[in-house]
């Protein structure tokens, strides 16, 4: 064999590798989906934004239509302008800017709640001898029903029979409030009924903050002499600011959207007062006063009370901005 013959095999034989190489190493060729795949996957994914479009996006659209005209109760069909006379009458509305305040009593109600938060995951992240247990505690009532809790603490603040004046009179209080028929102390069962019930959250969220704080800068602050009190406000607080700071704008959110609650008031306490919420409304929130108005036609119905919950909105956009502006004086992120 001469030598170009066994340059010319040799070369066939190297090819020959390299293809079999290359074809070893090639991927299995994938499985195409076949248009039934298809189907299913698109009609599984688009199951979130049909409710989204039903039951918000639509909702949305009709409100915004009613604002500018006047109708029969619920029916849709008897739509009429009215020349903006819904707004004149939701402006005028003594009742629903004094709901606004009552809401701004929630309010206070969840910052309790925050501060107690704070206070106990403080505690429990000391790794005390059942800490989970606590915390455990702690998150029931805000997992429990919002109705459950009210008719609870309805039976504590009765008036007669109730357990807290049962327990005041015992400590020799000889004339307990009435809290049913006072407007002085009626807002304020409600308050001790949400700052009750907000805590477990929040307790849950700052014990994941104070988790992630860095413990390095803990052993910086002690060879710098800081003590416990100092590296709270020097290296806790500013680290877990952030977590303050959502749950202080859920907090005023829903504050300010406070509704169950003072409505399963309402309805345990009607036989003792004749308001539609509490003696004198005086635990009437703004979510309340546009239920009502919503099931009043003689009150505006639907149109006047989309145009309430128009007015709700700006007032909260307006509120969550001024705590975003202010969280710039004591938020941090650098940690």
């Amino acid at each position: 064999m001469s030598r170009d013959e066994t340059a010319v095999i040799q070369s066939a034989e190297e090819r020959a590798e390299r293809g079999a190489a290359t074809t070893q190493q090639r991927p299995p060729k994938k499985r195409g989906y076949g248009w039934k795949e298809e189907v299913y996957g698109t009609v599984f994914a688009s199951l979130p934004l049909i409710g989204f479009l039903l039951f918000s996006v639509v909702p949305v659209g009709i409100a915004l239509a009613t604002m500018f005209c006047d109708m029969d109760g619920m029916n849709i069909s008897t739509i009429r302008w009215n020349n903006f006379a819904n707004f004149g009458k939701a402006f005028t509305d003594a009742s629903f800017w004094r709901s606004l305040l009552v809401g701004l009593e929630m309010t206070v109600a969840h910052i309790v709640g925050l501060l107690v938060s704070i206070v106990v995951a403080a505690i429990l992240s000391q790794k005390i001898k059942g800490g989970k247990l606590f915390t455990i505690f702690f998150f029931i009532p805000y997992v429990c029903s919002s109705a459950a809790i009210s008719i609870m603490w309805v039976q504590i603040f009765k008036p007669a029979g109730g357990v807290l004046n049962t327990l005041l009179q015992g400590m020799g209080v000889a004339n307990p409030p009435d809290w049913f028929r006072d407007a002085t102390w009626f807002p304020w069962m409600l308050v001790v009924t949400i700052a009750w019930k907000a805590p477990g959250y929040g307790i849950l969220m700052v014990q994941a903050a104070l988790a992630n704080v860095n413990e390095s800068i803990y052993e910086a602050a002690k060879m710098d002499g800081a003590s416990k009190f100092r590296q709270f406000f020097s290296v806790t607080f500013p680290a877990i600011s952030p977590t303050l700071f959502f749950l202080l704008a859920m907090g005023l959110l829903n504050g300010l959207q406070t509704f169950d609650i003072a409505q399963i008031f309402a309805q345990k306490t009607s036989g003792y007062v004749t308001g539609a919420a509490g003696p004198g409304d005086a635990g009437l929130t703004s979510v309340f006063h546009i239920y009502n108005t919503m099931n009043n036609p003689g009150a505006g119905g639907m149109p006047v009370a989309s145009v309430l919950s128009l007015l709700l909105f700006v007032v909260i956009s307006l509120v969550l901005a001024l705590n975003k502006r202010l969280s710039k004086l004591w938020v941090s992120y650098d940690y």
